[in-house]
């Protein structure tokens, strides 16, 4: 918008010649370039004093926050609801619910490896002994297969990490828009056991979306527009467990949570082409259910995984 109202400044009122203007508009070009690296500098100067000058009277705040406060309006993702989200986490056999076992226990006794994926067939199950139909009656129509309801929930207060968007001691649940993001997130290694909990939003949530964020915000916020697509990719990056990393993106997030009154945040993952969810409202926060009630919890198994490599040293001269 800028831009094209320049040029039409230098066209009617400069009369200048066609070589004229693509050279001041190479130079507007240049201008608009370096005005974009300054719009950079705000985060650059923000994350550097938030990990090393000054951790909660920031110098800065008033810049970060106004630059929300411009995006706040193109920056909502709307969670309705009944819409569904899904929490992933390891598990182990010890941590299997009893009724799981048995079903593994079982599936080992009668030496049948498909013994659980034949499960429903009743010509099948009619060739069963009474003990293994009895296992099977107790074992139906249950909702948690893997973590209870309260294991598949966002941690309590104590046992809450640093992560990328809470600080350590705040508990907020961290989910994803499809069950394949979700168990991609946990990086999971082959045969290791996820159990992948299905999660039911309570009532409408507003969400600050790091993605539409980038694609919607019009010309007039082109500068806000540059550095949202920076913190978004900040957003995404994997974090090898520097927590320091994790300080700039904790403090966004509980300047949203606080002074923009957003119930979370949608960002894009960095290892699917979906996307991840945060929520702030958990038990962990104020001790209660009110977003969200955890629906039930299944059992995966991973069986394959994919890596795309491309070697990019050593360098060897053309011959």
């Amino acid at each position: 918008m800028e831009k094209q109202l320049i040029n039409e400044k230098l066209r009617s009122n400069l009369q200048k010649t066609d070589d004229e203007i693509i050279k001041l508009q190479l130079l507007l070009a240049y201008l608009f370039k370096k005005k974009e690296e300054n719009i950079n500098d705000i985060w650059l100067d923000f994350e550097k004093e938030i990990k090393n000058k000054n951790r909660f009277f920031l110098e800065c705040k008033q810049r970060v926050f106004d630059l929300f406060d411009e995006c706040k309006s193109y920056a909502i993702c709307k969670l309705n609801e009944k819409s569904k989200i899904y929490r992933a986490r390891t598990i182990d056999y010890s941590n299997f619910p009893e009724k799981t076992k048995k079903l593994f226990e079982l599936s080992e006794k009668i030496n049948n490896s498909n013994f659980i994926a034949k499960i429903g067939n009743s010509n099948w199950e009619k060739l069963l002994t009474p003990d293994a139909k009895k296992v099977l009656e107790d074992v139906y129509n249950d909702d948690f297969w893997g973590y209870t309801e309260v294991e598949s929930d966002a941690p309590p207060s104590d046992k809450a990490t640093a992560q990328r968007a809470n600080p350590e001691g705040i508990s907020y649940l961290y989910g994803a828009e499809n069950i394949k993001t979700a168990i991609s997130e946990m990086r999971p290694i082959i045969s290791q056991y996820i159990s992948v909990a299905e999660i039911e939003i309570n009532k409408p949530l507003k969400l600050f979306d790091f993605i539409s964020t980038i694609k919607d915000a019009d010309n007039t916020l082109w500068q806000e527009a540059t550095i949202m697509k920076t913190i978004a990719k900040y957003m995404s990056k994997p974090n090898y467990g520097n927590i320091m990393d994790y300080l700039p993106t904790q403090y966004i997030c509980e300047m949203l949570r606080r002074e923009f009154d957003f119930d979370g945040i949608r960002f894009k993952s960095s290892l699917t082409e979906g996307n991840n969810i945060v929520l702030f409202d958990t038990p962990g926060i104020n001790g209660k259910h009110s977003n969200y009630k955890i629906l039930n919890s299944s059992l995966y198994n991973i069986k394959t995984i994919i890596v795309e490599e491309e070697k990019i040293l050593p360098i060897r001269k053309q011959k």
